[in-house]
């Protein structure tokens, strides 16, 4: 079978909603990827950066929760950070199983070097609405969110 005319173009308003919020995440998440690459890091490290800036003595569940990511993913991903000296592991004082982890001098500094990427991100790909048609999207996106159970820690 072959196809002998192109595709009509699609129509965006009536499409499945989920093919258009993958559509922006995608774009938001490459413009993030790029951003951290050029700062010489990964998004997921990016991400863990931010995490333990804002939560410092974060275990490894609290980061699988946070960044939606399994326990090998963690794991690997604490290991390559600490391999390059941007994060540190301490013994939980309630759990001796468990380990909480914090960022270094010079974690804390590249954390804070790249901690507005995500609003650079939002201002690159979301540019194209009004600063009140962004703060109304982030609003019914955090609707859903709650009202859905969509995210559950």
């Amino acid at each position: 079978m072959t196809l002998s005319a192109r595709p009509v173009a699609w129509d965006w308003e009536r499409g499945p909603t989920g093919r258009l919020l993958k559509i922006v995440y995608t774009a938001l998440r490459r413009e993030l990827e790029r951003l951290a690459r050029d700062a010489g890091l990964t998004a997921a490290q990016w991400s863990a950066l931010g995490v333990l800036l804002h939560f410092p003595g974060a275990t490894n569940s609290d980061l699988e929760q946070i960044l939606l990511v399994e326990r090998p993913s963690v794991t690997s991903l604490i290991k390559g950070m600490e391999r390059r000296g941007w994060v540190m592991r301490a013994d939980d004082p309630d759990d001796g199983r468990s380990k909480r982890f914090f960022l270094t001098e010079t974690g804390r500094q590249l954390a804070e070097r790249t901690r507005s990427f995500a609003e650079e991100a939002d201002r690159r790909v979301l540019g194209v609405l009004s600063d009140q048609q962004t703060a109304q999207l982030r609003a019914l996106l955090a609707e859903v969110v709650r009202v859905s159970g969509a995210y559950l820690p």
